[in-house]
């Protein structure tokens, strides 16, 4: 069956999210008349919007690689339309022309700044009109504590943050002797609903920095690898190129190739063929001879192969356009190829980052307003309940509580231990990975000269393959992890049934029934424990000492961020933080015959240090569960109480004059939340 287009799912959404922002306000205020706070509607109406605004603006996320000096900013600014060509003369009294792009380009490779470019809807309630709004996380600052600089920033201010050495003068006060961790570049026009992560590469000597690409890999839908048409990829590309690889395989990731700047690689050769196109093919003769399968071209990872596009052009456009040459400015939009990978990107967007994205706003909607419907559904009930039955409810719900009080920490007992477990069944495969290592790479290995580094690559990504067979086979560790994942959630929803019915079922308590599905769907960001935590809970559960240094810091990060992700692909990340160590070990070989020992013996310690990681992440992801269901137990208690406070009112109060016009109110209020509640669910079912 065909899914329905992005376009008509997203229009459903913002009805759907607007029109539960209306009733979550139309609740607060009923509350508000009854003599209740309507602090908790505002805040969840306020949630609400933000969904609705991410909706409007951002479908998918992309992550930018590109070697120094590859056109990266310029890419970026001109594929959300930020890019300005401005003429200015030159001290030789021609007309030049000047690009002012939304990001600066950094002066060396390494002292870019991680920045992600944030389309945001006009009722984001951020002003990000112009240039956009600049806002800032320093290196001291908590994972979500960012800092505002403001609208449009200068050129100059920008390049203050974004920049590693940039003149700090021009920061603000108070941002002098900080280091900047990252930046973010919220803006109102834009021509994809994109996110747009500009990655300076791995391996930065900065770990911060480090840490923020390997985190935003993983939150990544797609990436675009970006090179010039001046020059055509080389050695030097390998290591950036095969960290994609390596994870875009596990986690079936697309990557667009783009050659950039197509406008300044023009010239002609005897067939009249221009240099950019010769660009175009070398480097993906280059893709093709560098990652194989079987001795073919991985076609998967390579697609279409490199784009052919310039920014420049499209923005020369926008200016010839100004003065009324439409002929010219049509001509250069169409020799700029813009388009064609708007298209692409549109494309994955319509494919399954689109739906995704709507899929998780829906959900985190539907578990917003869920509750509230339940709750209200069951207080209409409430408040026509014949008065000498209020005694007996309220003495019911005063034992249940106190069940509740002793079984909910009973419950995380048992599940932690069972996930200990789970994740020791899943991670038993892993005795034997170091023998499958060398079972198929020592004979390579051994007959490979590791000095030429296309060779070295060669078996570098024959790893990455192997691993990634290894894992997903029928016995390995990621698919057992998916059958035990499956089976820890079967266990974990019977094993809250049991805790929650009891012997008293919620009927007979007069309180809403906790929403069974929600505990295994993720919450909103607003619920999730800090990174740090998540990490040192998790160590604590699967009964391993916390990793360390910049690993640990990655996937603590990761998990803050709410990602759900694929226990192969966050191996593959690992492994490859392994593989660059081994690509180290050229260094300090003597001898080719030294160099291949190392590489052979550095296998034990590659398939430990992925044992590790495998075992982290799983552990993550089980340990993410149980916080879910602690949070959801948390709301459910918070409810009892609730309808035991209202019961002690009626109880107090038996004859408030009130009542018969605030059920009347509210009536009409619970059949709405329960409309907007099934069709929330419906949306949040693409995901599956």
């Amino acid at each position: 069956m065909t899914k329905p287009r992005v376009s008509e799912l997203k229009d459903e959404l913002t009805e759907l999210l607007r029109r539960s922002e209306l009733w979550l306000e139309a609740l607060g205020e009923t509350a508000y008349e009854a003599g209740n706070s309507r602090t908790e509607y505002q805040t969840k109406a306020a949630l609400l919007q933000a969904l609705r605004t991410r909706n409007a603006s951002t479908l998918l996320t992309v992550g930018m690689f590109g070697a120094y000096s590859s056109g990266k900013s310029l890419l970026l600014s001109g594929l959300q339309g930020g890019l300005e060509v401005r003429e200015r003369e030159t001290d030789f009294g021609q007309m030049a022309d000047q690009f002012v792009s939304l990001l600066p380009s950094a002066s060396r490779a390494t002292t870019a700044v991680p920045a992600r470019i944030v389309p945001v809807g006009e009722d984001s309630g951020v002003e990000a009109s112009g240039r956009g709004f600049l806002r800032v996380r320093f290196e001291d600052s908590d994972d979500d504590q960012w800092e505002d600089v403001g609208n449009s920033p200068a050129p100059a201010i920008l390049a203050a943050y974004a920049t590693v050495g940039a003149d700090r003068a021009n920061r603000l006060d108070s941002h002098w002797n900080r280091e900047v961790a990252e930046i973010e570049l919220s803006i109102a026009d834009f021509r994809v609903p994109a996110k747009l992560y500009d990655l300076p590469g791995y391996g930065s000597p900065n770990a911060i920095h480090d840490q923020i690409v390997k985190s935003a890999v993983i939150e990544a839908d797609c990436f675009i690898y970006v090179t010039h048409a001046t020059k055509t990829l080389s050695e030097h590309d390998l290591d950036l190129i095969r960290y994609l690889y390596q994870h875009c395989r596990s986690a079936r990731k697309r990557v667009l190739w783009v050659v950039t700047a197509i406008d300044l690689a023009t010239q002609v050769d005897d067939s009249g063929t221009p240099a950019w196109k010769d660009t175009v093919e070398q480097n993906n003769l280059y893709l093709r001879e560098n990652f194989t399968e079987d001795g073919r071209p991985d076609a998967v990872f390579i697609g279409e192969g490199f784009i052919p596009v310039s920014p420049a052009l499209e923005a020369r456009a926008a200016m010839l356009e100004a003065r009324g040459d439409i002929a010219k400015a049509n001509n250069c939009i169409a020799a700029s190829r813009m388009d064609t990978l708007r298209q692409a990107l549109q494309g994955l967007i319509e494919g399954e980052a689109g739906h995704k994205y709507i899929a998780n706003a829906a959900t985190e909607a539907k578990n917003t307003i869920g509750p509230l419907t339940r709750e209200l559904e069951q207080r209409v009930a409430n408040e026509r309940l014949p008065l000498d039955e209020l005694a007996r409810v309220l003495a019911d719900q005063k034992r249940y509580l106190s069940h509740l009080d002793g079984a909910i920490p009973e419950l995380r007992q048992a599940l932690s231990e069972d996930l200990k477990h789970r994740v020791e069944r899943s991670a038993r495969p892993f005795r034997h990975l170091a023998d499958h290592f060398h079972a198929h790479l020592d004979a390579k290995i051994r007959a490979t000269d590791l000095y030429v580094p296309r060779k070295a690559n060669q078996i570098q990504v024959h790893k990455a393959q192997i691993l990634q067979s290894w894992l997903e086979a029928p016995d390995g560790p990621a698919t057992l992890w998916d059958k035990q994942l499956a089976s820890f959630k079967a266990n974990l929803r019977s094993r809250v049934e049991e805790c929650i019915d009891a012997d008293e079922p919620a009927d007979s308590l007069a309180v809403p029934p906790l929403d069974m599905d929600s505990l295994t769907e993720p919450r909103m960001a607003a619920h999730h424990k800090a990174p740090h935590d998540l990490v040192k809970n998790t160590a604590a559960v699967i009964g391993i000492a916390t990793p360390v240094g910049a690993t640990a810091a990655w996937l603590g990060s990761v998990a803050g961020a709410g990602a759900l992700f694929p226990p192969a692909a966050v191996v593959a990340g690992a492994a490859a933080v392994v593989f660059m160590g081994v690509q180290l070990l050229r260094r300090a070989a003597t001898s080719l015959d030294l160099l291949r020992q190392e590489w052979v013996r550095a296998l034990d310690k590659e398939a430990d240090e992925v044992r590790q990681q495998f075992i982290f992440a799983i552990g993550i992801q089980g340990e993410k569960l149980i916080e879910n269901l602690d949070d959801n137990l948390d709301d459910y208690r918070r409810q009892v109480e609730d309808a035991a406070q209202r019961v002690r009112d009626r109880i107090n109060d038996p004859d408030h004059r009130m009542r018969k016009e605030l059920v009347d109110k509210l009536e009409p209020l619970s059949a709405e939340g329960k409309e907007l509640t099934a069709r929330l669910t419906q949306l949040a079912r693409l995901r599956r």
